[in-house]
């Protein structure tokens, strides 16, 4: 996925574009990555493929770094409704349950 993509709000929600354009502007955000709603089969559950695309991007993180995790929505905090406070968030999630907490 390029920055382009990730600037998408139709694809990846409104917090997830707005750090992406951030980061394309060379303003300092922390590095991270962003699961689609299409990383999700029906039912909610993780894609196989999207589980190893995360297990693969931890490994390439300095050892010993935790993790924010935090659940969101497309829609989220739009024009005509908040969600804040809805969804649940992570920290300090070492790597080995990073997945489990997507």
């Amino acid at each position: 996925m390029s920055l382009n993509e990730a600037a998408d709000v139709s694809k990846f929600g409104g917090k997830a574009a707005n750090l992406a354009i951030l980061f394309q502007n060379k303003i300092l955000v922390p590095e991270g990555m962003v699961v689609a709603v299409t990383g999700f089969d029906s039912q909610g559950g993780l894609l196989t493929s999207c589980r190893e695309h995360i297990q693969e991007w931890l490994k390439a993180q300095p050892k010993g770094t935790k993790y924010a995790v935090r659940s969101s929505a497309l829609n989220e905090d739009g024009q005509d409704q908040s969600w804040a406070g809805q969804f649940d968030t992570y920290l300090d999630v070492p790597a080995g349950s990073v997945v489990a907490k997507v």
